[in-house]
């Protein structure tokens, strides 16, 4: 988690803190569709994105939200729990990108709120799925947290989570079945060499 106690509070009654707030965002890698944990080109994989907010405030706090937009080349495929409040989602834009906003409550003193929804690479009118290319992308924006406690308006931010499509399969599978494809030609056309010696 970003820590953004240096910017402290401003005039205006905003106040940016993580201090009193345990906010988390992550993005752990389900499955995929080939079973070797590296999500490639058109390949269906499959992440957990778990929230959490802990509120270390001396008091409640109230009006909690968190705020997200998932990068276009993602779904949501199921909520997988929810401890508190309501979970909402909808698409916008061309490239139909997912927003989500919870909206958590309020929340006592140490008490926790979790999410857990799962999420996956979508699927284009044709049929395939992203990522279409590779190279570098973004699996969302970066969740935004807000909140009040004693009358102040709170907020907290976690980064973007990147994630690097590579350009070729991995060196391994692909050397393995190549050798399994080549072996038994190279064993055909020693043994016509040897017959033709004789």
């Amino acid at each position: 988690m970003i820590n953004y106690n240096a910017l402290a509070t401003s005039t205006d009654g905003i106040i940016i803190s993580s201090e009193n707030i345990q906010f988390s965002e992550t993005f752990t890698l389900h499955s995929t569709q080939d079973g070797d944990a590296i999500c490639e080109v058109n390949e269906k994989c499959v992440w957990i994105l778990n929230i959490q907010i802990t509120n270390n405030h001396d008091g409640p706090i109230q009006m909690v939200t968190v705020r997200e937009r998932l990068g276009a080349e993602l779904e949501i495929d199921s909520e997988e729990s929810i401890t508190h409040g309501t979970l909402y989602s909808w698409t916008r834009g061309a490239s139909e990108k997912v927003f989500l906003w919870w909206f958590v409550g309020d929340l006592s003193e140490n008490e926790t709120a979790e999410l857990e929804i799962l999420i996956s690479t979508d699927v284009n009118p044709g049929g395939v799925h992203a990522y279409s290319t590779c190279g570098n992308y973004h699996l969302n924006s970066g969740a935004v947290l807000k909140y009040y406690f004693e009358c102040k308006f709170y907020f907290d931010l976690e980064p973007s989570v990147p994630i690097n499509i590579p350009c070729e399969p991995p060196v391994g599978i692909s050397l393995f079945s190549d050798t399994l494809r080549i072996l038994p030609v190279t064993i055909l056309l020693g043994a016509l060499v040897i017959r033709r010696r004789r």
